[in-house]
């Protein structure tokens, strides 16, 4: 590339403006500043000076290139940072590195409606990228915990590239951009869930659909099913629970109509997974089911605008909360069991379901008043 140097004037001072190719990492930047080499009066003296601010910016120009060879001052893309993230670190466990995967796919506008970090210079990155990065995730409808996350592998990819590739990072307050996730989370009655389900058409999807709404699994636990967790004599599924550090497993007792659709898909089996991809012929799960989530929208359970600011969106993972909070609404299961059944490590985890219960006791204590009288 050949190089232009063009000298301006700005308040009596020699400014340079150029344009250098540098090489680690391959990239073209303008560079734009002040020689400090006053312009004095008179064609002679100008001319001495002008030349002592070429040599001035020539100067600077050599001292950059010589840094970008020798990697003084180690710069790096942005998307290669979390690749290498990814790559040589990223978590220590499979599924760390999956949910990583996801996310670093997500940040890099991999995924339809959601936009992406633009690949940049790691030391460009400034406060306007992140606070416009979450105002997007936000007007997409993403869970504020799931924002959270994007920050937290985001920040944790920039310190791990400061501290063992020596790469210049920019000096980010991220505690300033983690959001509160919502305390009550969305769910939906009897009604609202056939209405859901009479919008699927493809059979595969509906029989997800059924398992997520009778076991409160999570969709990737429903989705990574294998044979092997089935007992047929006793009717049951050992769900390896994906968000548990210990390998938590959780025994579930299957509905009637659940039951069915593994028999079903039993006897037509291909695969060693209950919801083998249709589009693979070698063992893989199925992706995501759009037409739930297509579903959830033309019933109408996003249409509140006030109540999706307040909650939320409700989304396919709602429907692992609707199971939880229609077992508390009976009145016939404590908080602790719903722990078990969800599979959650912690009760705190299953406590923001528990703004049900009042209601429930409320109900139960206004049933033995009038018995009693």
């Amino acid at each position: 590339m050949n190089m232009t140097i063009k000298l301006t004037e700005r308040f009596g001072i020699y400014h340079f403006d150029t344009q250098i190719e540098f090489f680690y990492p391959p990239r073209i930047e303008r560079l734009r500043q002040s020689t400090k080499v006053a312009i004095p009066t008179g064609k002679k003296a100008q001319a001495k000076a002008a030349a002592e601010a070429l040599e001035v910016a020539r100067e600077r120009i050599g001292e950059l290139k010589r840094r970008d060879k020798h990697g003084v001052q180690t710069q790096m893309m942005l998307y290669a940072g979390m690749d290498l993230y990814l790559s040589e670190y990223s978590g220590v466990s499979l599924r760390q590195w999956t949910d990583h995967s996801t996310i670093a796919k997500r940040l890099k506008g991999e995924y339809a409606k959601h936009p992406a970090l633009p690949n940049m210079l790691i030391s460009k990155l400034t406060t306007g990228h992140i606070t416009s990065l979450v105002a997007a995730r936000r007007r997409a409808g993403l869970a504020i915990s799931t924002i959270n996350k994007e920050l937290w592998f985001l920040s944790g990819a920039l310190k791990w590239v400061k501290k063992h590739k020596a790469v210049d990072v920019p000096d980010i307050e991220w505690a300033e951009y983690v959001g509160k996730p919502f305390q009550k989370k969305r769910w939906a009655t009897p009604d609202q869930l056939r209405d859901i389900y009479s919008h699927i058409t493809m059979p595969i999807q509906q029989d997800i659909f059924i398992l997520l709404v009778t076991t409160g699994a999570r969709l990737g636990e429903i989705l990574s099913m294998r044979w092997d967790q089935v007992s047929h004599n006793e009717r049951t599924v050992l769900l390896e629970r994906t968000k548990t550090e210990d390998n938590q497993e959780t025994l579930l007792s299957l509905t009637d109509a659940a039951w069915q659709i593994i028999e079903r898909r039993y006897r037509s089996r291909t695969t060693a997974y209950v919801f083998q991809h249709r589009q693979r012929d070698y063992p893989c799960p199925a992706s995501y089911p759009k037409q739930i989530a297509e579903g959830i929208q033309a019933a109408g359970l996003n249409d509140d605008v006030m109540l999706v600011r307040k909650k939320g969106k409700f989304t396919v993972h709602s429907l692992r909360d609707s199971f939880a909070s229609l077992l508390l609404q009976s009145g016939d299961h404590t908080l602790a069991e719903i722990q078990e059944l969800l599979g959650h490590s912690s009760p705190v985890m299953t406590q923001k379901y528990a703004h049900h219960i009042p209601n429930v006791v409320a109900q139960r204590a206004a049933q033995t008043i009038n018995t009693s009288y």
